[in-house]
């Protein structure tokens, strides 16, 4: 997700800005939750139940503290049946 293997001299350039990501099981039910620092402000409405944010590191400096503007999320689920127990 950093972009170590991309690059361009002496700098990566591949990866996203600040990644932080989770996996959730329930049963059979995987959830893989990513999250990154977007290049501008934005609202995302953010429904997923693991948040590995640490304070501030998404915030738009230009906004109070805490509002999350640069945050993006994608949650991906899906059912793996017969794997787990």
């Amino acid at each position: 997700m950093r972009g170590e293997g991309t690059g361009g001299g002496e700098q990566n350039t591949g990866g996203l800005i600040l990644p932080r990501a989770c996996i959730s099981l329930e049963g059979a039910h995987l959830t893989l939750t990513v999250y990154w620092r977007g290049v501008g402000s934005s609202v995302m409405d953010d429904q997923s139940a693991c948040d590995p944010r640490e304070e501030g590191i998404y915030d738009d400096p230009a906004l109070p503290p805490g509002n999350n503007h640069w945050r993006r999320v994608l949650v991906v689920s899906t059912v793996v049946e017969g794997v787990f127990g």
